[in-house]
């Protein structure tokens, strides 16, 4: 039970980390997004960028536990933790947090409005884990960047 909720906990932050990679890159207009996928013993993890040219703009991060054969001691693990995260979460401006239990699964949804104010609110807090290329407060998320770390880092990229 602990090495599922470690593994859980491990997928979702290591998602996290991910998403957060910072850089520089232009401002076009035109709408983009950049899907990816990873899948991991019944844990999926989904997460869609909008952006406009290279800057993210929003994320939404979508997790979905197959929890059909958990035992009920580590399905009351999972649900403290998401009690838990939904606290912490709507504590924080530009961020929405929800979750439903379905018959078999746990679906639990992210949205982050990737302003300049949510960024450092979330990465101040420790709920986005920045990498950056300097010493200078990180301003924005790069889609080119987080879509070379997440190819590097086994993410299924869905263009």
């Amino acid at each position: 039970m602990k090495k599922m909720f470690k593994r859980i906990s491990a997928i979702l932050l290591s998602g996290m980390m991910v998403a957060s990679l910072a850089g520089c890159g232009s401002q076009k207009e035109e709408k983009a997004v950049l899907r990816c996928k990873q899948e991991q013993q019944g844990y999926t993890v989904e997460m869609v960028f909008d952006a406009k040219g290279d800057k993210a703009t929003r994320l939404t991060q979508t997790s979905t536990l197959d929890v059909a054969e958990l035992p009920q001691e580590a399905l009351d693990a999972v649900d403290e933790s998401l009690k838990k995260m939904e606290d912490t979460y709507k504590e924080m401006k530009g961020v929405d947090y929800s979750y439903k239990k379905e018959e078999s699964k746990i679906v639990e949804t992210i949205v982050i409005d990737l302003s300049e104010e949510t960024i450092k609110s979330m990465s101040e807090s420790g709920l986005l884990p920045i990498q950056s290329n300097s010493d200078k407060p990180v301003k924005m998320i790069s889609i080119k960047q987080s879509r070379e770390s997440l190819k590097e880092n086994g993410w299924t990229i869905e263009e």
